[in-house]
């Protein structure tokens, strides 16, 4: 497993190095990942840079994953491991051939991070990000 949040871009490279391996991109509401960027080091700390840097990120990861072989790859947002591991744990090792083991849920879960722009910003700022985010926030579902 590797989760370097850059991999994506380089899915079919990953892909090509190892047919039989399968990828697995876990996303969440990009207000959320905004937000969290912006209080990383290695990160933009304003908010419209951060959103910028998601955008190309987000922007190269919906590129590239058009090329991907369904069969190869899922997609799972955060919000759906964290409210129903089970099931999502069980497609998961589906797709990769591994035999589910209750024990896989023994990790916690977390809810914490989940809907923290609404939180951690002020109401001008959810403003200002959610206009910046808006395709990203509709293309993942986030807008309803």
């Amino acid at each position: 497993m590797e989760d370097n949040t850059w991999n994506g871009l380089f899915a079919r490279e990953l892909l090509s190095l190892f047919p039989e391996s399968c990828f697995v991109h876990v996303y969440r509401d990009p207000r959320d990942v905004v937000v969290s960027f912006a209080g990383q080091r290695w990160a933009p700390a304003d908010l419209p840079t951060a959103c910028r840097w998601y955008a190309d990120l987000m922007g190269r990861w919906l590129s590239t994953r058009k090329d991907l072989d369904a069969s190869r790859y899922r997609e799972i947002s955060m919000e759906s491991l964290v409210g129903n591991p089970k099931e999502v744990l069980s497609g998961l090792c589906e797709l990769s051939g591994l035999q589910f083991d209750a024990s896989m849920l023994n990790v916690e879960f977390s809810s914490e991070s989940i809907g923290r722009w609404r939180r951690d910003i002020s109401t001008a700022e959810q403003a200002q990000i959610d206009t910046q985010l808006a395709p990203f926030v509709r293309e993942l579902g986030y807008d309803k």
